[in-house]
């Protein structure tokens, strides 16, 4: 049993570990200027003299300042500013597991129990592009810094400072990302727990104090944007013209930003969701309400507001019609909100609660990995495919054009100087080197086609070396081979085999030998099927 409990505690930090295996898939390139702000998010400016130039966009200086510091660090790139993500998603972990250990005395057993369920919960594949690119470090920050406010005021010593602390971790939240401006929100119930632990004569100030910080904060921080909703179709909005639909909408939006098991429909999500809302008025009135009870309540009641309140307020700020895989990886920390139902439901009820809790929570988290491995693999194909349009002379064979870069041009050439992001490569695939390219049929095929068009498919792959640009060569009898024409495979929002067709420019004559070639970023070329030869018009395969 001794060993048991000693390999507990490591078996509990896999799922904290996986991180390191998401983010080392992490975008070599910046996440393009349109989709930050598309995001409603902070773009980055590349020198620290203008950390706090804000147009048109939120002021969130911190991840800037978090991912400028780290690319000044020697060797450093852009790809490795998301190893911050991976940190502060561990660091999560081990608040949320110290803060159970705080209100209910857990064992090491518990403990190692918490570590796990918070493990899985925080460092699942489902958030997608969060864990490759290191400008998102600031969707991180917020349900961290709700943690560490909780903690702090958990103490019973120096009351007053533990509520200056926290006053200013909920005034920082707001720079950090826009899911921030909650954060006052959740440290409003330890607040008043707090004060009433010290005698109770200064709730009304502290509160007044907290709504202050956190309403001044917020109104500075969106100030640089002009505005809080990014489309027009907001949730105040809908909820007049369809209150029906628009509450269907924010149940499954609250129950699939926590957790989406069943991600092919939206009645898990909406069971959850309605669940999730209903939860706080069945809870507020039951169980034991003893001085003992509140103050382990308290700090899940911040945690369940903070994780049903993210989800509504992206669904005013991006609008009702929002992706669900956006909406995922925006409402990072929407996972407080089970953790919270559960946390009252121990401390209301009793501690007993805690192991049927973890264990579903446990078995509803596995089911999402499984699901988000192909959330993860989806992002991460994007991310090479923007990688080799970007740096791959192959796929643009003229110029590179400025409509692939993630900036203006000036800029990337500024980056490239610096060592921050890969360069061009210079050289191309010749024409003779790629017919001596052996087939591999686990990384695509050629399925034929006419004398104009070309298709086939390519596979799909998290972790192996996929093919990003398909050329067609073509073998004139007595003359050289030469590319007649290519296309990029499309991975964005496909299944493991992603179709590809390449129309050429002009027909090819009768008995023009063709053949298919994959281009791979690390290995080089892979024949795509067999040769295949025009005959009237068709290609057939060549004997």
């Amino acid at each position: 049993m001794k060993l048991l409990r000693h390999l507990a505690r490591p078996a509990a930090l896999l799922p904290v570990l996986a991180v390191g295996v998401w983010t080392s898939l992490a975008c070599r390139l910046p996440e393009s200027i349109a989709t930050r702000r598309a995001l409603g998010e902070v773009t980055m400016l590349w020198a620290f003299p203008r950390w706090n130039e804000f147009t048109h966009e939120p002021a969130h200086p911190v991840p800037r300042l978090i991912e400028l510091a780290l690319l000044h660090l020697p060797f450093s790139a852009v790809q490795y500013v998301a190893i911050a993500n991976a940190l502060v998603a561990a660091c999560i972990v081990v608040a949320l597991a110290s803060l159970v250990r705080r209100a209910f005395a857990c064992p090491g057993a518990g403990q190692s129990l918490a570590l796990a369920v918070g493990g899985l919960l925080v460092c699942t594949p489902a958030f997608g592009a969060d864990w490759l690119h290191g400008e998102r470090v600031g969707v991180f920050l917020p349900p961290l810094l709700v943690l560490l406010g909780l903690l702090v005021l958990h103490g019973d010593r120096r009351t007053g400072w533990r509520g200056i602390a926290a006053l200013l971790l909920a005034g920082l939240a707001p720079f950090c990302h826009g899911n921030g401006i909650l954060v006052f929100v959740a440290l409003l119930p330890s607040l008043v727990d707090a004060s009433r632990r010290a005698g109770g004569t200064r709730t009304v100030a502290w509160i007044a104090a907290a709504l202050l910080v956190g309403n001044v904060a917020a109104a500075v921080s969106l100030l640089p944007a002009g505005t809080i909703a990014l489309d027009g179709t907001g949730l105040v909005g809908r909820l007049f013209e369809a209150p029906l639909a628009t509450l269907h909408g924010v149940a499954v939006a609250t129950g699939a930003a926590c957790l989406d098991p069943l991600p092919g429909t939206d009645l898990d999500a909406a069971l959850l969701g309605a669940a999730a809302w209903l939860s706080p008025l069945l809870m507020w009135r039951a169980g034991d309400r003893s001085d003992a009870a509140r103050r382990a309540a308290a700090p899940w009641w911040g945690c369940l507001w903070f994780g049903l309140l993210v989800p509504a307020w992206l669904l005013e700020r991006h609008g009702v019609c929002i992706a669900d895989a956006t909406l995922r990886e925006l409402a990072f920390g929407a996972f407080l909100l089970p953790v919270g139902i559960a946390g009252v439901a121990a401390a209301r009820f009793s501690s007993q609660v805690l192991p049927f809790a973890a264990g579903a929570l446990a078995i509803l988290a596995i089911q999402d990995w499984q699901h988000g491995i192909e959330t993860l693999r989806v992002a991460a194909m994007r991310v090479r495919s923007a990688e080799a349009a970007v740096t791959w002379p192959d796929v643009h064979p003229a110029e590179r054009p400025a409509s692939v870069l993630p900036m203006p041009a000036a800029t990337w050439v500024e980056l490239e100087r610096r060592g921050w992001v890969p360069a061009q490569r210079t050289e191309r695939a010749a024409p003779a080197s790629l017919l001596a390219a052996e087939p591999a049929s686990r990384f695509g095929s050629c399925h034929g086609g006419d004398a104009r068009t070309i298709r086939g498919t390519v596979r799909s792959s998290l972790f192996g070396d996929a093919v990003q640009c398909v050329l067609v060569v073509a073998a004139r009898t007595g003359a050289e081979a030469a590319v007649v024409g290519r296309t990029q495979p499309d991975y964005a929002g496909r299944g493991r085999d992603v179709p590809w067709l390449v129309a050429l420019d002009a027909p090819l004559e009768d008995g023009v030998r063709v053949r298919a070639i994959g281009l791979r970023p690390k290995a080089g070329a892979v024949a795509l099927g067999p040769w295949f030869v025009v005959r009237g018009g068709a290609l057939v395969i060549a004997p």
